[in-house]
C-alpha cells in the first residue's frame, strides 16, 4: 500500500484558497468536472472562454496545470475543435514567458503549498491574457502562432 505524503482532498482545501483570484477575474469551480482517483484529483476553473485544470498526481507528488478552451460551459479539447495545453508551455509560445515554473522550495511551507503556489503565481505574473478571459486569449484552433500583438508585459526586452 503506498504511502502518499497528502491527499485529494488537502489538494483541493489549498487550491481553494490559492486560487481564490480566479474567481475574483470572473472564473468559477467547476466541481462537477472534476475528478478524483485512488492516486489523483483535479480542481477545475471556468471562464466564458478558457478553463484552467490543476491535477494532482500522489504517486508523483505533483500538480501540473493545463488550460483549455470553454466553449458553452463545456471544456472543448484539440480534438473537439477547441485547444488545450500544459499551462507552462503555453505561456512560453504564446506569451513569451522564460521565467521558472515556481514553487522551487525556497519557502518553508510544505511541497503541496508550494506547487499550487507556483502556479497561481506564474498564472499572475505571466497569465493576464488568459485571466482576460477573451474568445482571442487562445489561439484558433489548428495554430501554433502567438498572438504577442495582443499580450501586455511589464517587463521590456534588451
Amino acid at each position: 500500500m503506498c504511502n502518499f505524503e497528502f491527499t485529494v482532498e488537502q489538494f483541493r482545501a489549498v487550491a481553494l484558497v490559492r486560487f481564490s483570484f480566479l474567481q475574483a477575474n470572473g472564473f468559477h469551480r467547476e466541481p462537477s468536472m472534476e475528478e478524483t482517483t485512488p492516486t489523483g484529483g483535479t480542481v477545475i476553473y471556468l471562464g466564458k472562454n478558457v478553463g484552467f485544470i490543476f491535477s494532482l498526481d500522489m504517486r508523483d507528488q505533483c500538480v501540473d496545470g493545463q488550460v483549455v478552451k470553454v466553449r458553452d460551459g463545456q471544456i472543448k479539447r484539440i480534438w473537439e475543435g477547441g485547444y488545450s495545453a500544459d499551462l507552462f508551455t503555453h505561456l512560453v509560445r504564446h506569451a513569451g514567458y522564460r521565467g521558472g515554473r515556481g514553487g522551487s522550495g525556497k519557502t518553508k511551507k510544505p511541497a503541496l503549498e508550494q506547487m499550487v503556489d507556483g502556479w497561481a503565481e506564474l498564472l499572475k505574473q505571466a497569465g493576464r491574457f488568459l485571466l482576460s478571459d477573451k474568445p482571442e486569449s487562445l489561439p484558433e484552433k489548428g495554430t501554433e502562432r502567438a498572438n504577442l500583438l495582443n499580450v501586455k508585459s511589464d517587463k521590456k526586452m534588451p
